[in-house]
């Protein structure tokens, strides 16, 4: 059994640790490893995460068309579920992370 999980995020230099015992064993192992990972992985596209490069350094690296037409389908999926409550008072942002990995 897993004594942690470790998620590392550079650009926000933090750590989550996740009790081993706090994760289900089987096939529910893989599904909430892989749930935890994408939800972090998300975060690189975010308004955020995608200001850094690579190496966690701070760097507008797309290039304008990407961002542009990043943010034209994130206005899309934000107006699409702007009417729909998930999650209670879960912000757009985070409900539209949580979505890109499932």
């Amino acid at each position: 059994m897993l004594a942690e999980i470790n998620l590392i995020r550079k650009t926000e230099d933090y750590v989550k640790l996740i009790p081993g015992e706090t994760v289900p064993l089987g096939s529910f192992l893989y599904g909430s490893v892989g749930f935890a990972l994408g939800h972090e992985i998300s975060h690189s596209l975010d308004n955020t995460g995608r200001t850094f490069d690579g190496n966690g350094e701070p760097r507008k690296w797309w290039k304008k068309k990407w961002t542009e037409e990043y943010d034209k389908r994130a206005l899309c999926y934000k107006e699409q579920y702007d009417n729909i409550k998930l999650h209670g008072s879960m912000p757009i942002l985070a409900n539209r992370l949580n979505t890109l990995y499932v």
